[in-house]
């Protein structure tokens, strides 16, 4: 006995459904096996210029996947060191080679000094300095001219009373003056005056005890 086919129960492919929500990542594999050592990095030529590396991309002999790198001869030239690869419609840039700004070095020695520049046009005059301070003093002039005699001035105050002078001299003797009026008499006595005495107004009388009289 054997088997016989029937009928085939899979019927017709359906048409394709929808596509599905992508499912979570899968766990990382394993590591594969080291691959073949690749060929050294090299600069296959150097072009003074973006340019200049163009228009010789068809004639320079550089292979598909080799570096060429712009070297202007300027540090400062932005396309200064510049990598680029080169590939089937050109060159493709990929990085720059020229690095950060090192820091700044010592300072050099002092260099000879310049010839000197032709003179420049005057500038505007400045704002006004400081007073400096004062010059020592200078010589002695000259005695100038005399000047002509001014006008008296006022009279002064009186100034005080000086201290007094030593003695002069004796003078010449004078003449002898006229003759003067007569005095008064002055007359002494153990007794008082007498009555009826006669005299002047000023006469005076000495008692001998001490009494004055004075003839008024």
């Amino acid at each position: 006995m054997a088997y016989v086919k029937k009928l085939n129960l899979t019927g017709p492919q359906g048409p394709q459904g929808p596509k599905g929500a992508t499912g979570p990542q899968g766990l990382r594999g394993p590591q594969g096996p080291q691959g073949a050592k690749g060929d050294a990095f090299a600069i296959a030529k150097t072009y003074k210029s973006v340019a200049e590396m163009n228009a010789g991309y068809a004639t320079d002999g550089v292979l598909n996947g080799q570096f060429v790198m712009i070297d202007t001869g300027n540090v400062n030239d932005a396309d200064n060191a510049k990598l680029y690869v080169k590939g089937a419609k050109g060159y493709t840039y990929i990085t720059d080679l020229s690095g950060a700004t090192g820091m700044t070095g010592p300072q050099g020695p002092q260099g000879p000094k310049g010839e000197t520049g032709a003179q420049g046009e005057k500038g505007a005059t400045g704002a006004k300095g400081d007073t400096g301070p004062q010059g020592p003093q200078g010589v002695k002039g000259a005695t100038g001219a005399a000047g002509a005699k001014g006008e008296t001035g006022p009279a002064g105050p009186a100034g005080p009373t000086g201290a007094t002078g030593p003695a002069g001299p004796q003078g010449e003797k004078g003449a002898t003056g006229a003759k003067g009026a007569d005095g008064n008499t002055i007359t002494y006595g153990t007794s008082a005056p007498a009555a009826g005495a006669t005299g002047k107004a000023g006469d005076m009388y000495i008692q001998s005890n001490g009494d004055l009289y004075i003839f008024e």
